[in-house]
């Protein structure tokens, strides 16, 4: 998988970076992307790794945080899922926004690298499920 997202982001001229703006209401610091003039921020609540993210860890983070997103059924469902408090007002600005961040995303990479990676991503959650199934690690 690292190999594809290294492919994708130099043949789109990506950047990603952490941005945490010193006024941000939510409390959480943002992953933006950036290609040709343009550029996307997605919210990244969970506490964060201590592994400092290399460009491809960031981009994986991207995929996941669209995957949560896409996976929840509507917004209470989305700060369970990412633990956040629903009444907070930047929370909420923040599921607003990923929609059109989701867009703008697809559209920098492209609809076919996209549709893959989701498609690499759920096989890979395939076979972790699978493994930990046949380990005797399911519920």
């Amino acid at each position: 998988m690292e190999a594809e997202l290294t492919r994708i982001i130099e043949a789109r001229g990506l950047t990603l970076d952490v941005v945490d703006p010193p006024d941000n209401p939510a409390g959480y610091p943002y992953i933006e992307v950036a290609c040709a003039g343009r550029d996307v921020r997605f919210p990244m609540p969970w506490k964060p790794d201590p592994v400092p993210p290399n460009t491809q860890r960031l981009f994986y983070i991207v995929l996941i945080t669209i995957q949560i997103y896409e996976e929840c059924d509507d917004f209470l469902d989305w700060c369970a899922e990412i633990e956040r408090n629903p009444a907070e007002t930047a929370v909420l600005d923040d599921f607003r926004d990923l929609d059109g961040s989701i867009r703008t995303f697809v559209d920098m990479i492209g609809e076919a690298d996209y549709d893959d990676l989701r498609l690499r991503m759920a096989i890979g959650e395939a076979i972790s499920r699978a493994s930990n199934f046949t380990r005797g690690e399911h519920e």
